[in-house]
Formats: structure tokens, sequence, C-alpha cells
């Protein structure tokens, strides 16, 4: 039987002045875009006259808007939540809290850039437990589990996300609220809460994990791979096959599975949602009419090697596939293309 649902916390010294500056930028934030909300139209408009680019200026300034209006939304549920419920039905209204918010930004997404979504194997997510391991290509794929799992499926997540995720007010007073860890980096004690984190997961839950930590980009594979230097000869080759993604970090990843080896692993892998690196990237379009193509992969907790060295060249062996597959999607691949993110 899973164990209670307690988030692991730990000390937050900065918790009250982070939160006191992040909801007041979001409140300052929604007065100013209310403010010059019309404006801020009219010369996105114009500037699709000059350059024209799909309306992607003005999708990107609407998409602004959804975003603080979700966080808006979301702070005054976790407010109310907080006022008339505790204990485990706290938790479970926060998961609930946290469903509607991503859904809701996934749904906007989806509607103001046009986006159509390709999910295979999203079957293979259920039951649990199990480690989900996903794919970081940009902001926007934080919300994909969430969307998929927790919305499509009905899984409980818990997540492993970097500490800056924090300064999203939202994410940090909801997120603090059920079973997440907020990686803080070089802190020598967050392995020890991650393994933490992977015990007592029930068969409705899935562990959240995205190994690379940090977006690809050529120079972040360069000093990825050099970080590798002192490993063996065929993890170096391994590290450097990879072209879009990069080497996943292996401490978290093994830590859960030795703490937690009856876990099955599903590997995510997507494309698509490049286009969403950056606010630049949202105005220059090229988010705009994409397909987001998601595939899950479940590998059986049997298949997965129990020497460290050998689970890390499994695991590296495992993104090379991910890798591969998300080139052949760029290259133009067919594709069975299905119309709603929740959809299997």
């Amino acid at each position: 039987m899973a164990e209670p649902l307690v988030a692991p916390v730990t000390d937050d010294p900065d918790r009250w002045r982070r939160r006191a500056i992040s909801i007041s930028g979001v409140l300052l934030a929604s007065w100013a875009l209310a403010a010059a909300a019309l404006p801020l139209l009219l010369v996105s408009l114009l500037l699709e006259l000059v350059r024209p680019r799909k309306l992607a200026a003005t999708r990107a300034l609407l998409m602004f808007g959804a975003y603080l209006g979700c966080e808006l939304l979301g702070l005054l549920g976790a407010g109310w939540i907080a006022l008339t419920t505790s204990g485990e039905a706290l938790v479970e209204a926060s998961y609930t809290l946290q469903r509607r918010w991503n859904s809701a930004l996934c749904g906007a997404l989806s509607a103001l850039f046009n986006l159509t979504w390709d999910v295979q194997g999203l079957d293979q997510c259920r039951p649990g437990p199990t480690l989900l391991l996903v794919r970081h290509a940009s902001t926007a794929d934080t919300i994909l589990p969430v969307a998929l799992l927790s919305a499509g499926l009905g899984l409980k997540l818990r997540y492993v996300l970097k500490s800056e995720l924090l300064w999203d007010p939202c994410i940090d007073v909801i997120g603090q609220r059920v079973p997440n860890v907020f990686v803080r980096r070089g802190d020598a004690g967050e392995v020890d809460r991650v393994r933490a984190l992977a015990r007592g997961l029930g068969a409705d839950e899935t562990l959240v994990l995205y190994p690379e930590g940090t977006r690809f980009s050529p120079a972040r594979q360069t000093a990825r791979v050099a970080e590798l230097q002192s490993q063996p000869e065929d993890i170096q080759a391994l590290a450097r096959a990879l072209q879009v993604t990069l080497a996943p970090k292996p401490g978290g990843v093994l830590a859960i599975l030795d703490a937690e080896p009856r876990l099955d692993v599903v590997f995510c892998a997507h494309t698509g949602l490049e286009g969403a690196r950056t606010l630049a990237d949202l105005v220059r379009g090229e988010l705009v009419d994409k397909v987001v193509k998601v595939r899950f992969e479940r590998v059986p907790a049997a298949e997965i090697p129990t020497d460290p060295a050998a689970r890390y060249r499994w695991l590296l062996t495992r993104w090379g596939a991910i890798d591969e597959w998300i080139r052949a999607q760029n290259n133009g691949a067919s594709v069975i293309v299905s119309g709603d993110p929740q959809s299997p």
C-alpha cells in the first residue's frame, strides 16, 4: 500500500520574500497588460502588415495574457483551498487545481498557436508506479505530463524540478503542497531528497524527471560531453552521438532506481515545442501551426540492469534512440495525427 502523500519539505528561508516579489510581479504585470492591451494589440497587428508572421506577435501577446489569467485564478484557487481544507483533503484539492491550471495553459497554447497533437503510446503510462523520463526542449514541455497523464489518465504526478521554477507563484504555492522536489543546483543533499520522493509510489502515481537537466544547445552538449571525460570510452561515445538532446545526468535517475528497483521506466520523446524556448521564438512564429509529436515507451523493471555502470549505459542507449527518433520526425517522417493533447 502506498505511503501517505507527504511532500518532502526542505528549509526554504527565502519563501516569503520570493512569493512577495513573484505574486506582486504577476499582479503588476496583469494590471499593466490590461491597461495597455489595446495599444499593444494594435502595434502587433501593424507589425504583421510590415512583416507577416501568421499573427505570431498577436498570438504571443494573447498567450501572455492567458498565462497571467491562469496565474491569478490559480492563486485565488490556492487561497480558497487553504482556507477551506486541510490535511489529505488539501493535498487532493491541490492535485485537482494543478491539473486544471496545467490543462488551461495547454489548451490556451494549443488554441492560440494552432497546434496539432500526435500522441502515441499514452496507454503505456498506466498503471503506475512508474518513473517518467521526459525530454526537455522548452519551458512548454513542463506542462506535458500533467496535460497528458494527469488530465488524460487520472495519474498523480510527483515532480523533480529545478528550484528556479519556484519564481512562478502558482508552481511555488501549489507545487509545494503536493509531493515534489525542487532541486537546488550544487546542493549535495538533493539526491537524498529525490530518493525519498520515489518511495511509496502507488498504482495511480508517476514520478516525473527531466534527466537532461536543461535545454539542448551545441555549447551545452560540448560541456556535457566534457563532464564525462573520466567515464569509459563507450560512455563518452554514446554521449557524443547525441545531436539534438543532452546526455542525461545519472544522479537522479540512478538514485531513484536504487531506492525503488520495482519501478518500470517510461520514456517520453517529443518534438514540436522547440518554438517555445523563448519569448522571441514565440514572437517570430516558431510555434505557429506546429505538429507536436509525443511518443511514450515503457521498459519493465526486470529489463533494467541493476549494476550502476550498466544501468547508465542502458540509459544513454535509450536516450540515443530518443535522439534518433526526434531527428527522424524533424526530417519529415509521416505521422498519424490526433487533434487533442489528451487523446491516446
